[in-house]
């Protein structure tokens, strides 16, 4: 299999590559790709667990230890044993999604940076919106969630944004930009598949509902 990523140095020849921690591969070689400008990772999954690997896994980087520092505190997971020290990369299906279908030698896949991020990205369905925000957005990046008394309804795009049809007028009042993104498919348990997100939306906007920055506390 081959796994493109953006990043340098994320894996080396020799590498584990696992599933559900049981080590069914390794990572050959890595060179960098200059007409995709991203680096690419040749993986040997042995069979028959080369069967495991359909066209809905996804691999990602498992380091010995991951922190992620979020709006509710500090997250640690731990890996493997095999990953502990030396890292590797690990695949599976995520949780929601059908098997899929075997594969071809030599299919690509992304690799992501943890487990985490597979799951955020499966979120394709989005409504985006624009918040304007007169205090200090320091510290605000993409990515951050974006929360409805403690239940996640999207993520933070872009901070700041600047459309090139915006026009902005620094005065006493002037206000910070901020680009969300409303997910949807977030809230299909809670509201039901045919669930109008964006009309719920509108009628809270409609209400009073408005954003606010939560520094992260500890």
């Amino acid at each position: 299999m081959i796994l493109d990523s953006k990043k340098a140095g994320q894996l080396s020849p020799g590498d584990p590559v696992l599933f559900r921690g049981y080590r069914v591969g390794s990572v050959e070689t890595s060179s960098f790709d200059p007409q995709k400008r991203t680096m690419s990772y040749q993986l040997f999954i042995k069979a028959p667990n080369d069967r495991l690997v359909t066209s809905n896994v996804r691999f990602w980087k498992d380091s010995g230890i991951a922190v992620d520092l979020t709006s509710a505190g500090m997250r640690v997971e731990m890996g493997s044993l095999t990953t502990l020290f030396g890292g590797g990369v690990s695949f599976d299906v995520p949780e929601g999604l059908e098997q899929g279908q075997p594969v071809a030698e030599k299919t690509a896949f992304n690799l992501y940076d943890d487990q985490k991020s597979i799951q955020d990205s499966l979120y394709t369905d989005h409504i985006d919106y624009l918040m304007f925000f007169k205090d200090s957005v320091r510290g605000l990046q993409p990515g951050a969630p974006l929360e409805f008394r403690g239940i996640r309804l999207g993520t933070v795009s872009k901070v700041p944004f600047f459309a090139s049809n915006m026009r902005q007028v620094f005065n006493d009042d002037y206000r910070i930009p901020v680009l969300v993104r409303i997910e949807p498919e977030r809230l299909k348990a809670q509201l039901g598949e045919n669930a109008d997100v964006g009309a719920h939306l509108t009628e809270l906007l409609k209400r009073g509902l408005r954003a606010s920055l939560k520094p992260v506390t500890w």
